[in-house]
């Protein structure tokens, strides 16, 4: 696999390295909402007019992960402050992935408050007979912040881009790149764009591919497009280190503004976004403000309005509050041990999954299951649509872990490391239930938690390790192709578990190119028991992830669902009062 294959790959590992690492900077007072016209916000009075009632559903009323305020229709005006940072403004670049790129960007399509698949820059599309071409038609009155027309060329630029090794580029998604026509000229160093990419007009592109594709369109929103008259004189090798790259310029609801390194940023309104303006004037992030204990202080008094995803005590007591929300779901993979497949044996990889009483231990320190459940195939794929009957689930046996580890001539001298990022109590408390049923079973683990840099050079760079922890398992049939394949073991991807089953990987690629909906179920059904009964992955527990707002926040959402989609939508948010 070509190093230009891993795009996705090395997006989904720049999500986990940015989501992860806290940034131990001083923090500055931000802007204060008095000061909206100082960071070029535009005045409330100059924007369209409110819309008409009613200004939310009754379905809307039972999503926990929007906050809806039934008494203050959407109003315009005011700053808000949130506790968040984005990797893009203190580690990386907005090249890499990054889950608030919906403020400053835009994409082809989006995810509606219902989670389905929406037009966004591209009101419709269409996929030719056998699925080995999508035709995109795109909005005719998008622009880029600096007023610049966006049309197929931008779309056809970013993908091309995406795409260069010089650029080294993340996105949070699964898009098939390499399985346009023309990718393989670039891999050779032939050709320098993609044939398969063809301008019909300024708002038309079709993208060819080499094979039949049927999840495109479930992909296609994960990345930015970005605007060519701005970025095709800058050699990809440099964009990094370009002043583009310090302020960017999309065509989403927000357009960057103030940046004080090391305290804060500020994203102000876009007038000229072409779903309208944003109810909001700007949004200021606190750079440095991570640890709960601070941003939990300064929700609870009103000097932020946004905070960050809470769990355990905290949590509960927030939830008391009544001027704090917790808005959020579950996640749809889960918290997960990726087992080193090249060192233990399968027999030993299921001895562990049995020995563990994960609904005890979700009871136990979950709060009675109720800040997460325990994780199962089936609650990634409710429909049935790649997760087969048959797929195991292992549940909590003890003497099937004993004999299971006899029949593999298990030494009980010989110790695991379990390598580990995450830190909080819960999580802390978990990993110890986890090592008492296994000491119980008659395995001894040693656990070594560490920063997440040092894990992933443990994980994937030396394969140091036994058993690795981390988020999160598999929550889409997809990711058995992009995370979990032969081909993408470390250096040419980031397969954790260094699994590889090439049965599994026929059966998966076949079920891509496969016309027939019921015949690639049944592929797909196939493949997964078969992953399954290997240990892939160790799902544990899905947690419901919730994060601590202002009561007067309203529309805001949060879920983690089905990247590259949060369905955040922040043009809809709006304070309250203003």
């Amino acid at each position: 696999m070509n190093r230009k294959d891993r795009s996705w790959q090395i997006g989904g590992w720049l999500v986990l390295m940015g989501l992860l690492a806290a940034c131990a900077a001083p923090v500055a007072a931000p802007p204060s909402t008095a000061d909206t016209d100082a960071v070029g916000a535009t005045p409330a009075a100059e924007t369209a007019a409110m819309p008409a009632d009613p200004w939310y559903t009754a379905a809307e009323l039972t999503y926990s992960w929007i906050n809806i305020c039934t008494d203050t229709p959407p109003q315009y005006g005011g700053t808000l402050i949130s506790a968040g940072e984005d990797r893009a403004m203190t580690t990386n670049t907005w090249f890499d992935a990054s889950p608030t790129n919906q403020y400053l960007f835009s994409q082809l399509v989006d995810l509606s408050t219902e989670l389905e698949i929406v037009p966004d820059v591209a009101e419709r599309w269409e996929g030719n007979a056998d699925n080995t071409g999508y035709t995109f038609y795109l909005r005719q009155d998008v622009t880029f912040h600096d007023g610049q027309p966006l049309t197929a060329a931008d779309v056809k630029f970013s993908l091309e881009m995406l795409y260069h090794e010089d650029v080294g580029s993340g996105i949070t998604g699964l898009i098939p790149l390499a399985k346009i026509e023309g990718a393989a000229a670039i891999d050779a160093g032939s050709a320098d764009e993609m044939s398969g990419l063809v301008v019909v007009d300024d708002y038309t592109l079709q993208i060819n591919f080499t094979e039949p594709v049927y999840n495109l369109v479930d992909s296609i929103g994960a990345f930015n497009i970005w605007p060519q008259h701005l970025l095709a004189d800058i050699p990809f090798a440099q964009l990094r280190d370009s002043e583009y790259a310090k302020k960017p310029v999309g065509s989403g609801p927000f357009r960057m503004g103030e940046f004080v390194p090391e305290q804060y940023y500020v994203f102000e309104a876009f007038d000229g976004y072409f779903k309208g303006r944003p109810y909001l004037d700007s949004i200021v992030f606190r750079i440095g403000m991570t640890d709960s204990v601070a941003w939990i202080a300064a929700l609870e008094k009103g000097e932020i309005h946004v905070g960050g995803t809470i769990l355990g005590a905290d949590r509960e007591r927030l939830r008391e509050n009544p001027a704090i929300r917790l808005v959020g779901a579950a996640i749809p993979g889960a918290f997960s041990i990726w087992p080193n497949t090249e060192r233990l044996d399968k027999r030993v990889r299921q001895a562990l999954m049995y020995a563990l009483d994960r609904q005890a231990i979700v009871d136990g320190i979950f709060y009675g299951g109720t800040q997460a459940t325990v994780w199962e195939y089936k609650s990634a794929d409710p429909k049935g649509e790649w997760v087969g009957p048959e797929t195991p689930e292992f549940p909590y046996d003890p003497e099937r872990a004993r004999a299971l580890l006899s029949e593999a001539g298990w030494d009980a001298n010989q110790e695991l490391a379990f390598v580990s990022y995450y830190t909080r109590d819960t999580d802390q408390a978990a990993q110890a239930a986890m090592q008492q049923y296994w000491a119980d079973a008659g395995i001894k683990v040693r656990i070594e938690t560490m920063d997440s840099g040092t894990w992933g050079t443990r994980v994937y760079e030396q394969a140091d390790f036994d058993l690795a922890q981390g988020c999160c398992g598999p929550a889409n049939w997809i990711e058995f192709q992009q995370w979990y394949s032969c081909d993408t073991l470390y250096p040419d991807g980031w397969n954790a578990p260094r699994y590889c089953n090439a049965e599994v990987d026929n059966l998966v690629n076949a079920a891509v190119s496969e016309a027939d909906p019921q015949q690639r179920q049944t592929l797909l059904h196939q493949a997964t028991v078969m992953a399954a009964d290997d240990l892939m992955t160790m799902g544990l527990w899905s947690e419901n992830r919730m994060t601590a707002v202002r009561g007067e926040v309203c529309n805001f959402r949060s879920r983690q669902w089905a990247e590259p989609f949060p369905a955040m939508l922040p043009e809809t948010w709006y304070l309250a009062g203003q």
